[in-house]
């Protein structure tokens, strides 16, 4: 029985950790795309309204010109759409396109990296360690990225900056 206690223990502190630490590097993730910011702002790629806090921060910031996500309930300037597809905005668009948590969940990652070259001039991307228990939990996970993925990531697609 102890054994049983103590594995239980391991695995909510591993789940735990797993969240600070992912709220952690979506603040810095963050700080960088600000800092990437001139006028055009930031176009918030997945900012749905059943994220974390840091994530309703985030879609809330006065630098996020437009937030879109495949549903856009209580997400404030949010446009509907999916990001397997073309986006509707002209080139070069936006300062930054920041995306987190949600490239692991698309049909079309490459579609998706694609459409934030076009519409912005830098892109930052958030994803989820390879080690976090949530990213082999998560049945909408289509993938889950290593760090030789994302090194193919940054070099296939010049100017994004991944974080992980």
């Amino acid at each position: 029985m102890e054994f049983i206690i103590i594995i239980v223990i391991v695995i909510a502190s591993w789940i735990i950790l797993g969240f600070a630490y992912q709220d952690i590097v979506k603040r810095q993730a963050f700080q960088h795309a600000r800092k990437l910011t001139k006028e055009k702002g930031i176009l918030n790629a997945g900012s749905g309204s059943s994220r974390s806090l840091t994530a309703k921060r985030i879609a809330s910031s006065p630098l996020v010109r437009v937030n879109i996500d495949i549903s856009c309930k209580e997400t404030p300037h949010c446009l509907q759409g999916d990001l397997n597809k073309k986006l509707p905005f002209p080139d070069k668009s936006f300062d930054v396109y920041y995306i987190s948590h949600v490239l692991e969940h698309l049909n079309n990652p490459e579609t998706a990296m694609r459409e934030a070259q076009r519409v912005a001039d830098w892109v930052i991307v958030v994803l989820p360690p390879k080690w976090a228990i949530t990213n082999w939990l998560d049945p909408d996970h289509k993938r889950i990225y290593s760090k030789r993925d994302i090194k193919i990531l940054e070099k296939k697609y010049p100017g994004i900056k991944v974080f992980s």
